[in-house]
């Protein structure tokens, strides 16, 4: 039908939540107050809009919205509500930039001695209907970015440099973290010198809890939560890469040879 009678979104939720991947290692992006501006120019809505015709959904975290992560995030409810990873909110962006010591120049970008913040965003073909929008709208807030595809974006992205030294500044990608209700595999990926730490991110306190949390028995879900949420609150005040949509799969489905597919009353 015309899909008027259902909002969607549709598709199912992968494993794989999208976000910018900033390079912590860049002088401007290794900046907290940086990162969390960035964030709060993003107006997902218009993202989800935009991109997706208004069906998508967002993400305030860098797992999945699985079952298995329902009780850690209920854990987690007042630390976002310090912490509203999905905010948009221009004048606390603002805020964020100048109390980081920035100033905009005669072409409205943010700079401070160290030259223009800058966002070139690396992309891959499954991004192409959300990137430039983000861009767009990084750009509005007076961050300088762009989008672009390079056949090389995997290799500058995990490169572990930053541009002066011929890697990046900004990507687009997934987290191959948890897939069930453990945040381990997920928190591993900010953890100092893993190879999935594309965000070149490092926080000693954060690594200690994320070792501890390793050292847990499964079956200590009490634990697990503790650990998790101390872990994640620093994860939510440092924010190392800025959470847009989750990744939705959309499988086409053909009736030439199968019929009874699952629907929303079946």
């Amino acid at each position: 039908g015309d899909g008027s009678a259902d909002p969607g979104p549709f598709g199912h939720a992968s494993w794989w939540p999208t976000s910018i991947v900033t390079n912590n290692l860049d002088p401007h992006l290794g900046k907290r107050d940086v990162r969390w501006a960035m964030s709060k120019y993003l107006d997902r809505d218009q993202i989800i809009e935009v991109a997706f015709s208004g069906h998508g959904t967002l993400s305030a975290y860098p797992w999945p919205p699985f079952g298995g992560f329902d009780d850690v995030e209920a854990a987690l409810a007042d630390v976002y509500a310090e912490y509203p990873t999905n905010a948009y909110d221009l004048a606390a962006a603002d805020a964020h930039m100048t109390g980081a010591g920035y100033t905009k120049n005669s072409d409205g970008y943010w700079e401070n001695a160290d030259g223009v913040v800058t966002c070139d965003i690396l992309g891959f073909g499954i991004f192409s209907d959300q990137g430039p929008v983000i861009a767009a709208q990084l750009e509005k807030g007076g961050i300088k970015s762009s989008y672009a595809e390079p056949v090389d974006a995997y290799a500058l992205m995990t490169s572990g440099k930053t541009v002066a030294d011929g890697g990046y500044t900004c990507a687009i990608f997934g987290h191959n973290g948890a897939q069930g209700g453990d945040p381990y595999l997920t928190l591993l990926l900010y953890y100092t010198g893993n190879e999935g730490n594309f965000y070149n991110y490092s926080n000693p306190e954060f690594d200690k809890l994320v070792d501890e949390l390793s050292l847990i028995d499964s079956d200590d879900r009490a634990e697990i939560i503790r650990v998790s949420k101390a872990a994640m609150e620093i994860w939510m005040k440092d924010l190392p890469d800025i959470h847009i949509v989750q990744f939705l799969t959309r499988p086409a489905m053909s009736t030439k040879y199968w019929t009874n597919w699952p629907q929303a009353k079946n």
